[in-house]
Formats: C-alpha cells, structure tokens, sequence
C-alpha cells in the first residue's frame, strides 16, 4: 500500500517593520538662550538704537558691522536674545551705540571697558550697565 506523504507546509513570518520613534530634542541639543540686559545709566545716554558685538557668529564674530540690534520701549533698557548657543560656550561682547567701534561704550570716566563675559551653562541673563560713549 502506498503511502501518500505530504509535505509539511512551511511558512516563514516576517518580522513587524521596525518602529522607529522621533525623540524630541532636548533643550541642550538644541542650545540655551542667553538673554543680555543694557541699561543706560546717564540721562545724555538715550540711544534710537544699541547693538552687542561678541566673539561668536550669532554676536556678529567682533565685526561691529554685524552686530546684532537689541529692543527697547524706553530708549533705556534694552534687551537681546541670543539662542542656540552650547553648554559651556564663553560668551564676550561689548555693547555699541552704533555699527562702529567708534561708538564703543565707556567707562565712568570715559576709560576703555574689558569684554563682558558669560559661560552659559543653561538658559543664562547678564546684565550690563553703560555710563558712556565713546563718540
């Protein structure tokens, strides 16, 4: 008697399709702000405009003709956000009352000023005071 064989049906699964997840980027991926302050201490300071110079590419890299305007209400205080910038980056700058370096701010009595100088090292606000120009 013939015996009559059947082939053992095999079928291979396919694995599910990977599933791929979109992580939202954390605040540090995506850099801090940095938020500067200026504050005009003498009456004869107002300025229609005032811009910060720095030593990084959001600051204008020290090239005055960059440099970034900041926004006021008053013509007193004014304020500039810079964001995007990497934990442990040393910030530097100088505040300008115009595009020049010949509108430099100034000390007290007129003297030149250091840089101003932060380390971000998570959302971060400097505030600065401006007694004079040098024009």
């Amino acid at each position: 008697m013939a015996t009559a064989t059947k082939a053992a049906a095999t079928k291979t699964a396919k694995a599910p399709a990977a599933k791929t997840t979109k992580t939202a980027a954390t605040t540090e991926d995506k850099g801090f702000t940095l938020k500067i302050i200026v504050k005009l201490y003498n009456n004869g300071l107002n300025a229609e405009n005032v811009y910060i110079a720095g030593n990084i590419a959001k600051l204008g890299d020290w090239n005055a003709a960059k440099a970034k305007a900041m926004k006021t209400t008053n013509h007193e205080d004014f304020t500039l956000s810079v964001t995007g910038i990497k934990k442990g980056t040393e910030v530097s700058f100088k505040v300008l009352k115009a595009l020049d370096w010949a509108a430099v701010e100034k000390g007290m009595n007129f003297e030149d000023l250091d840089n101003h100088t932060i380390v971000v090292d998570g959302a971060s606000t400097i505030e600065v005071g401006v007694s004079n120009w040098a024009c």
